[in-house]
């Protein structure tokens, strides 16, 4: 079924997740506990196929622009007993800064803040928070260079 996306920002927001304006979600996008903890600033774009789970806050500035595949994952456990090593659950809020780029596949951690201007790689697993205007790439993510205005051309590390 074909969903427009004005009425699937509607259906969002009646969800509780706070929408700017000209946001685009596109379909087979996954939204977890909500409960009015995502926030997507204006002009944010959201590829197929992420996943956003917020057990804690999850904030995304202005101007983001998510591939697809993402998984941004705003919880986790603490170590239980041997019997049971996925303890308490517990939530750690993410920020994505205004003008970033997440990438292809890539999945941003619990309690992780992406500075503004940022780009992380495609596949990345992103550990520790990014600073502004930075290309983060790898297994864990690591700072790989700093990001300039660029007018053309593809991305190259």
């Amino acid at each position: 079924m074909l969903v427009s996306t004005g009425m699937r920002n509607r259906l969002l927001r009646a969800a509780g997740i706070d929408l700017a304006e000209n946001v685009r979600v596109l379909p087979g996008s996954h939204f977890g506990g909500m409960d009015g903890r995502i926030r997507l600033g204006a002009g944010v774009m959201v590829n197929r196929g992420c996943m956003i789970q917020a057990v804690a806050d999850v904030t995304i500035g202005a101007g983001v622009f998510i591939g697809p595949g993402v998984k941004v994952i705003a919880s986790t456990h603490r170590i239980g007993p041997r019997e049971h090593r996925a303890g308490e659950w517990i939530g750690k809020p993410i920020q994505i800064g205004e003008g970033s780029w997440i990438g292809a596949g890539a999945m941003i951690l619990p309690g992780v803040t992406i500075g503004e201007g940022c780009i992380v790689a495609a596949g990345a697993v992103v550990t520790e928070d990014c600073a502004a205007d930075g290309l983060s790439a790898g297994i864990p993510a690591r700072r790989v260079r700093d990001v300039e205005v660029e007018t053309a051309g593809p991305l190259e590390s």
